[in-house]
């Protein structure tokens, strides 16, 4: 389990190489085995960035694989709406608000998102340990299908027009 999923962990390989069309993941200081033989953890402390930490995590309840899938869920949400529900809100309400979401408020954590994602979320919710990976890739194999963006081999677009990186660059240093 990687215990820290967010978007600063994500990175993609390095240009002009082997790996330069591929998505990493890193930052493995929070990390824990969940295969094979290990103790159990007990009382987990709070870990990983608060936007995007899972609910169970702030019960202090141990982390387990579906943790993950789900602050990955919350990465998603942000991608597809620029933000998450409760980035402007206080530390102390994120977990009341994430509780919130997760039932008569889910509209919000759905909206802007493909209908796909519901289920995802309700994979997550159901489970109390793993979820189904293969069935979460199925779901969104289909839904890219269905959206006509089976074009996963193409290249990026900053591949495909260098500008865009340095647009990118001016838009962070705030120039225009």
């Amino acid at each position: 389990m990687h215990r820290n999923i967010n978007p600063s962990n994500f990175v993609v390989g390095q240009p002009h190489s082997d790996f330069d069309d591929q998505i990493f993941i890193m930052d493995f200081g929070l990390a824990r085995r969940c295969r094979g033989k290990s103790r159990p953890f007990g009382a987990c402390p709070i870990v990983g960035a608060d936007a995007y930490r899972p609910i169970s995590n702030y019960s202090r309840v141990e982390y387990q694989p579906k943790d993950d899938i789900e602050s990955w869920f919350y990465m998603c949400h942000e991608f597809f709406n620029g933000n998450l529900p409760w980035d402007k809100l206080p530390h102390t309400s994120t977990v009341d608000f994430k509780i919130h979401c997760r039932s008569l408020g889910r509209d919000l954590l759905l909206s802007n998102m493909p209908v796909t994602f519901d289920e995802i979320l309700e994979g997550i919710d159901s489970s109390k340990t793993n979820v189904d990976y293969y069935r979460i890739s199925a779901l969104l194999k289909a839904e890219l299908a269905k959206l006509s963006l089976e074009q996963l081999n193409e290249p990026f677009s900053w591949k495909k027009d260098p500008r865009i990186v340095y647009r990118a660059y001016k838009i962070e240093q705030g120039w225009k």
